[in-house]
């Protein structure tokens, strides 16, 4: 079964988990390569920036998933909206316990830098998203 790496809203007790059918694996992970994590516009939403080499590490969790549940992530997060939807793409990630494991390849939700206006308001970059972030999230997306 294919890997999926979540670093937001997808996350166990976040805003948008009842989408996530994964099965997760234990422990906590991060991205092998630093990228970019903004907060995004006035909803605050997580979005990781496709500029690997920029930003943090990035923290999340690690699922393992399906084809009918990449299909309902695959919609939350707009794939195939060339305007406003993220990327899914497959990137290494690392265990956070256990950094002798290896690297893990894993798809991950991203958007390229094109795609995110300029103007847009943005926090981070952030190596992480967390319970205190979501206070001010306000999503925009399909349930």
């Amino acid at each position: 079964m294919p890997l999926l790496f979540v670093y937001g809203t997808l996350k166990h007790g976040f805003p948008n988990a009842h989408v996530n059918a994964g099965i997760r694996r234990p422990g906590r992970f991060r991205t092998c390569s630093p990228m970019p994590m903004y907060l995004l516009g006035d909803g605050h939403v997580p979005c990781v920036v496709h500029a690997p080499g920029q930003g943090h590490q990035v923290h999340g969790e690690l699922y393992e998933v399906d084809a009918s549940a990449l299909v309902a992530m695959d919609k939350l997060e707009r794939i195939g909206d060339d305007a406003i939807g993220y990327l899914r793409l497959e990137i290494d990630v690392e265990a956070v316990d256990d950094l002798a494991a290896g690297a893990l390849t894993a798809f991950i939700y991203t958007k390229p830098p094109e795609r995110i206006p300029p103007d847009e308001p943005r926090i981070g970059p952030l190596p992480e998203y967390t319970q205190q972030h979501t206070a001010r999230f306000r999503w925009t997306g399909i349930d």
